[in-house]
């Protein structure tokens, strides 16, 4: 299952690089991958207790997020998002009844500019989970 899933993570990897010579060939490359200093402030960030983010929260400028059961993940999937300028990687923590969680999103400067929560460009991991 792990040969499985590096080999896939190697395709999807040598996907997202030969998207990216592409993108950039045309001048149309703004998206990156988080740097080590966003993965920094992102742990940093998932120490502190912070609520879900909520849909309805029209003061929130989190458009897409994703929960975890371990930090570990969290950070993980979090190395797989795509950001473009105006996007930065939030997260926090909290405890539910069955134990504690972490959560990932992506947090953009105006939810009006951007339209829609959902619009974030990631290349899923399905196997990531079972790690």
């Amino acid at each position: 299952m792990l040969e499985l899933y590096a080999r896939a993570l190697r395709w999807s990897v040598m996907d997202e690089l030969y998207s990216a010579q592409v993108l950039e060939s045309q001048g149309r490359n703004m998206a990156h991958f988080p740097n080590l200093e966003e993965l920094a402030c992102l742990s940093d960030s998932l120490d502190q207790k912070r609520r879900l983010p909520r849909r309805s929260d029209a003061e929130s400028s989190v458009v897409c997020w994703r929960v975890f059961r371990k930090k570990t993940l969290a950070l993980e999937f979090a190395r797989h998002v795509q950001l473009v300028p105006s996007q930065r990687l939030i997260g926090g923590s909290l405890i539910d009844s069955i134990g504690s969680l972490w959560w990932v999103g992506v947090e953009v400067d105006s939810i009006a500019a951007w339209g829609n929560r959902d619009a974030v460009h990631k290349a899923e991991l399905p196997a990531l989970q079972s790690l």
